[in-house]
């Protein structure tokens, strides 16, 4: 932290606003930014007035907020910027986690597993206490119902197969709705086709 801070010094000693403001957006990626450095960022961006650096001030405005950073992570996946909406996803999940948004919790989740599968060696920068490599905990028998109804098998059939009540399945199933973000049978396959991708990348 003392380099950052080193650097956001000296840039604003010499006037080097870009380079000031990525340093300051450094501390925001690693969850250290103080207040002063947030609405400093702001300031900074109203100079440069780029796509970048009102991104980067967005970030800062929002990095406490996990809908918001939710919501920034999906606009800055359209722009390409892959690993940092990674970044933001994660963020956004440690902070979903703590608060009764599972639903939506977990397709941030889905969505910063995938983009981390096209960039399996990419070295992040996440706030402490964020979870780095974000994954949908499904057991083992969930997984196996999920899977069935993907498939197009109704509750009652997949209660025959598996000998389970018509009851447990639809229990089983609303569960893994809630853990992947879904909202039901008609998103679940592409839901499970993306947590198996980015499993057999980390692996």
């Amino acid at each position: 932290m003392s380099l950052l801070r080193h650097g956001v010094v000296n840039c604003a000693v010499d006037g080097v606003t870009v380079a000031e403001q990525a340093y300051l957006h450094d501390l925001v990626r690693l969850g250290e930014a103080t207040l002063d450095d947030i609405r400093r960022i702001g300031v900074l961006s109203g100079r440069l007035d780029t796509p970048l650096s009102s991104l980067q001030a967005r970030h800062a405005d929002c990095a406490a907020d996990g809908q918001r950073l939710a919501l920034l992570s999906g606009e800055l996946e359209l722009q390409n910027f892959a690993v940092w909406a990674a970044e933001v996803a994660i963020s956004a999940v440690a902070r979903l986690s703590a608060t009764d948004a599972a639903r939506q919790c977990g397709a941030v989740q889905r969505r910063a597993a995938r983009l981390l599968s096209g960039f399996p060696a990419a070295v992040l920068f996440v706030p402490l206490g964020a979870a780095i490599s974000p994954s949908v905990p499904l057991r083992p028998g969930e997984q196996l119902v999920a899977r069935l109804a993907a498939d197009g098998l109704s509750d009652r059939q997949i209660s025959e197969q598996l000998h389970l009540s018509v009851r447990t399945v639809g229990n089983y199933l609303l569960r893994v709705y809630r853990r992947m973000g879904i909202g039901g049978r008609d998103e679940l396959s592409a839901a499970l086709d993306e947590l198996s991708a980015a499993n057999d990348t980390a692996m």
